[in-house]
């Protein structure tokens, strides 16, 4: 499980797949519940390269019976047994769903010569069937949940790369998870069948920014900060990216602050300043991260806001008077009428920093405005921002 949110952890695991199979001449063991215990993990790790090589050797290397029941050992010289004939498609289930409690991630790990196919039946561990239908030449891929329970809110991804999803033809709002990750988010109801279309696109189309900096808190100057750009899909580095470090009230430059070898040391310059800062590879922008710099003693109270996919980051520094603070995001129609709005809380310390992400509850591109209230004086603390 932790493979899927922490990096180290997925890069470390398939460096000792990696190390298996030298340690057996670029081979597998000859037990067929060795391989077969692998092909579950390349799976799990979202390895598609490694799921395939094991699969072929366990599919050609005389394993099968003509039942397909298998041999305990290759080339059919061992016992009868049931390991990699329900192995293997364990899995092939596992390439091509994956689930915990409130996410399900269809196709994970579709290995590269299934261009097209479909299954039905897949449990999620989140009491949901699924059945999924994909075609990659016909850049699509849905899947149609059916929920056990009533309000079974749902993370939803798509291990290929995709640009958009809807429900009913309508485009649902993109979130992004710890990780990174797209999602949309379905709400399910018992018996109720929902389908999801993803439109899918190439892995080269969005990038993500990610730092072992702790940006709910404010960094110092001389500080380090460590950044890294990958190929969101993919989780591999992007090479060659271009790196902008702007003050986020303006987007003006920070002088001094530049990326080098995937390392920004903070400047004098940027202190008392909130940061943005995000990657461009091949014309395609990354996410935005913003990190506030301590100024000193007194801060002085400001709001920066960026977008995070189609919800909106917001970031506040605040001044010597602790506060509680409404963050309060509204969508108005072209006639002005209300359509919804999102609303979240924060309790600051004086000269204190922090940062939430508010989300959109009105479909995407919808005119919003950000407001900052005073719980506790019910004043306005700042001016009101538009936010489409």
């Amino acid at each position: 499980y932790e493979s899927q949110s922490n990096d180290d952890i997925r890069e470390g695991v398939i460096k000792a797949m990696d190390c298996r199979s030298a340690a057996y001449g670029g081979k597998e063991a000859s037990e067929s519940h060795g391989p077969t215990h692998k092909s579950l993990v390349e799976a799990r790790l979202k390895n598609v390269e490694g799921l395939e090589n094991v699969l072929l050797y366990l599919l050609t290397n005389n394993y099968q019976y003509s039942s397909m029941m298998t041999s305990h050992n290759d080339n059919h010289n061992s016992t009868y047994c049931t390991d990699s004939a329900f192995g293997i498609m364990g899995a092939v289930n596992e390439s091509l769903l994956y689930s915990n409690t409130g996410v399900i991630e269809i196709l994970p790990t579709l290995i590269n010569s299934a261009e097209k196919g479909s299954i039905n039946g897949l449990r999620a561990r989140c009491n949901t069937q699924c059945d999924i239908e994909w075609d990659v030449n016909e850049w699509k891929a849905s899947v149609v949940m059916t929920s056990d329970a009533d309000n079974n809110v749902v993370k939803l991804r798509c291990g290929l790369a995709w640009e958009s999803a809807t429900i009913n033809g309508v485009r649902q709002n993109i979130k992004t998870d710890e990780d990174k990750m797209p999602y949309v988010e379905v709400v399910l109801n018992k018996g109720a069948a929902v389908k999801v279309d993803f439109s899918l696109t190439s892995t080269d189309s969005r990038i993500s920014v990610k730092t072992d900096a702790d940006i709910s808190k404010s960094v110092n100057a001389g500080d380090t900060v460590h950044l890294s750009a990958v190929y969101t899909f993919e989780r591999r580095e992007a090479e060659s990216a271009e790196w902008t470090v702007v003050n986020a009230a303006d987007n003006s430059a920070i002088a001094g602050a530049s990326v080098a070898d995937g390392r920004l040391v903070i400047p004098d310059s940027a202190k008392g300043k909130t940061i943005k800062i995000y990657a461009t590879v091949g014309g395609v922008k990354s996410n935005e991260l913003m990190l506030h710099v301590a100024g000193g003693a007194a801060e002085t109270f400001e709001v920066c806001v960026s977008k995070a996919d189609d919800d909106v980051a917001v970031a506040i520094t605040n001044d010597a008077q602790a506060k509680t603070l409404a963050v309060i995001w509204t969508a108005y129609d072209s006639s002005g009428a209300l359509i919804d709005y999102s609303e979240k809380d924060i309790t600051l310390a004086a000269n204190a920093f922090g940062q939430m992400v508010v989300p959109a509850r009105w479909p995407a591109g919808t005119n919003a405005v950000l407001y900052v209230w005073d719980k506790n004086t019910m004043a306005p603390c700042m001016d009101a921002v538009n936010v489409k």
